[in-house]
Formats: structure tokens, sequence, C-alpha cells
């Protein structure tokens, strides 16, 4: 029997559609799709559309594409969001780790500006964080913004810092993989209050090596309700509400 019968609605808080084949009838819960440039919130917004009240587009700069003209290329993102009534920014971030830290400086930047105009315009936001903890921390408290920090990689000690700041902590698939010792302690000694779900898809794969999809999300439920020894519909209803609260879709839903 399917694990949907027995949970109430789950939002999917992070996912790259335009990276996975599917159609709209696919679509079982609703699903935040974020973009990593300009091209691909053009691409989310048409699937917005297709199937309103169940995708949502997040539009944003990715750190790993941050170059020399990507002020330029903010400009029209900020300027899309403005004419299509986007409420979410993302993906956007931070990553200092060794294929990405001679952007540095630039990603500072780039973020700053991207967090700006959150704050200034009231819209939450799906982050991206890779060894970069204190510099992310200082601009979250520059830009007080709401949202997550999805696919969380650091300690409890870490998330708990964010946490204090208003930002949930997004769960993926990687919970799912037996091998993940510091990923589960992390998630079972963080309130259910500050996670929120997300599959990442299809950059997180099956613990079998299958390609992420959204069909995930319910599984992903299903081990945090096992880690942490909670009631199944008492997660799925908590993350729900964090996510509902933190990415203000109330306003959307």
């Amino acid at each position: 029997m399917s694990v949907f019968l027995f949970i109430v609605m789950l939002i999917d808080t992070h996912a790259h559609l335009p990276q996975l084949n599917f159609s709209a009838d696919e679509i079982h819960h609703p699903v935040i799709s974020v973009s990593t440039d300009f091209q691909s919130c053009q691409s989310n917004h048409t699937f917005t559309i297709n199937a309103p009240n169940l995708i949502f587009t997040a539009c944003g700069l990715h750190p790993w594409f941050v170059k020399d003209t990507s002020l330029d290329e903010l400009n029209l993102i900020f300027g899309y969001i403005q004419s299509k009534n986007a409420r979410i920014m993302g993906e956007m971030g931070l990553d200092f780790s060794d294929a990405y830290k001679h952007t540095r400086s630039q990603q500072i930047e780039v973020l700053e500006a991207q967090l700006s105009f959150a704050y200034d315009n009231d819209l939450s936001v799906s982050l991206h964080l890779v060894k970069a903890y204190d510099a992310l921390f200082d601009l979250l408290v520059s830009y007080p913004v709401q949202g997550a920090i999805h696919s969380f990689p650091g300690s409890l000690e870490q998330a708990n810092r964010f946490s204090k700041l208003g930002l949930k902590i997004g769960v993926n698939g990687l919970i799912l993989r037996d091998n993940a010792p510091r990923y589960h302690n992390l998630i079972k000694n963080m309130p259910i209050e500050s996670l929120v779900l997300e599959t990442d898809a299809p950059n997180i794969a099956y613990p079998d090596g299958r390609q992420g999809d959204l069909k995930m999300l319910p599984l992903i439920a299903t081990r945090i309700s096992q880690i942490k020894n909670i009631d199944l519909n008492n997660v799925s209803e908590i993350t729900t509400n964090n996510a509902i609260e933190s990415f203000k879709l109330n306003e959307l839903l």
C-alpha cells in the first residue's frame, strides 16, 4: 500500500524540474522548483503556468555559475521576478569548496545583491551552502530573510546556529542511505519544527543508484519518522506547516 495513503500533504521545498522528464499529471504534491540562472528561471515559470497551486517558481543565480557578467544577469532575474510576481528566490548561496573558491569574492557580492533584493521585496529564499558557514551567517544577519538552507552539509551546532536566525534545514534523500550516520544524527537531534522536506531531484540518487525523482519525498518523511521516533502523520503535518510558513506559501496555495 502506498505511503501516500498514510500521510497528509507533503511539500517538496527544493527540486530542479527543468532537469527532470515529467508531465504535470505526475505532480502529486506542491513543489518549489529552483533555478540556477536566468534561463532556468524562465523554464520554471512555464511549469508554474501549467500546474498552478502545485509548482512554484524560485528564481536565483547559483554560486557555481557566478562570473564577471553575473550582476548583469541578476538584473534580468530581478526584472523577471517582478514581472511574473514570483515570491521565492533560489537556488542561491555560497560554495567555497576547492572547485569554486576562486570566485569567493564574486559569490559574496552576487549573494549579497540577491539577499538585499529578497529582503527589500519580502521574498523567501532557498540557499546553497558548502564550506562557507561564517560568510553566509554574516550575510543573513544583515539581511534577515525567511526560507531554508537546502541539503544542509554541516554539523548540528552549525544547523542550530542558522535555525536561530529563522532558517529551516532541508532534509533530502541522503537520509535514505544507511552509510550516512552523521546526517542521521543531525536529523535525529534537530527539532522537527526546524526541518522541511526536499528531494533536490534529480541531484540526489536513491540508495540503489537510481536517479532521484519527486517520488522520493514520502520515503524521506518516513525515514525521518523512524529516526526521530515521531508518528509519520506528525512529521508530515509539521514539516508541511514549516514549509508553508518559511516560504510564505499560504499566499500561493
